[in-house]
């Protein structure tokens, strides 16, 4: 069975087994995998935020999310591209405080 591919990253998307969502927006086909579906659902998430401290408490809930990723890729064999990227985040982050 041939997998989709994912509309944002055009990694292969295997709906059934690791989740994702496939549908369209408007007339437009879409497939996510199961990291941007996440990725798109906390920002729509995050933009529904209605005081600061709701802002504050999730930057800080998505924070240690990316380090608890980060943590379990570096000792996890074969996804050090994962400890990577959240490693670039975090770096981001930091960079912007």
């Amino acid at each position: 069975m041939k997998l989709p591919t994912c509309s944002i990253c055009g990694s292969k998307a295997d709906l059934e087994n690791e989740g994702g969502i496939q549908g369209e927006i408007g007339i437009l086909p879409i497939t996510l995998c199961v990291w941007c579906y996440s990725g798109v659902t906390n920002m729509v998430e995050s933009m529904s935020l209605t005081s600061p401290e709701e802002y504050e408490n999730r930057l800080k809930d998505l924070r240690e999310a990316l380090v608890e990723i980060k943590d379990v890729a570096n000792v996890s064999e074969g996804v050090g591209f994962y400890a990577m990227l959240a490693q670039k985040a975090l770096d981001k982050d930091d960079s912007s405080q």
